[in-house]
């Protein structure tokens, strides 16, 4: 894992352990017309500063940030390769349940890992994270899987990213 990340993992995982539940959590049903601030910090502020930070690699341009069907989504362009960050907001616990139980059948889970309320590394190296009613992927698939000086293996890098985002997420 990258030099600093295993702490802030378990300090993600503590911290928003399973039962915990954020205080401005929208009514089932609601559908939002832009994304929460929580979503937005993976592209944003302190998301945004720490992914670039434990990137052993160069950026390439500023990230470019999407919203599209309640998912929003930043891509990062770095010279090692992209990495692709999204937050699916849902409106309820029960849909919340099926979707991350449908990104674990498809992406294939190959690890359980104990950051938010839930989260799995998955056959392709992302990571898959929920918390209230949002669902995390990271997905640094277009890495190769070791890059960097000293060499990073892309899965510690997702894992860290995961936990770095979930260390700041407000649940707003």
């Amino acid at each position: 894992m990258l030099p600093g990340l295993s702490a802030l993992v378990v300090a993600a995982g503590l911290a928003l352990a399973p039962g915990t539940a954020s205080a401005a959590m929208r009514p089932a049903g609601a559908a939002r017309s832009g994304p929460s601030a929580s979503a937005k910090m993976i592209c944003e502020g302190e998301g945004r500063a720490g992914v670039e930070a434990q990137t052993p690699s160069r950026l390439l341009g500023k990230p470019k940030p999407r919203w599209a069907n309640q998912t929003y989504t930043c891509t990062y362009r770095f010279q090692a390769g992209t990495l692709v960050m999204s937050v699916k907001e849902l409106p309820d616990k029960s849909h919340t349940d099926a979707y991350f139980a449908s990104l674990r059948r498809r992406l294939g889970q190959v690890e359980t890992l104990t950051i938010g309320q839930g989260a799995f590394l998955t056959k392709n190296d992302s990571v898959v994270v929920r918390k209230d009613f949002k669902v995390l992927l990271v997905d640094a698939t277009k890495f190769p899987k070791r890059f960097g000086s000293p060499p990073t293996v892309r899965s510690d890098y997702t894992v860290g990213a995961a936990a770095l985002i979930m260390s700041c997420w407000t649940g707003k």
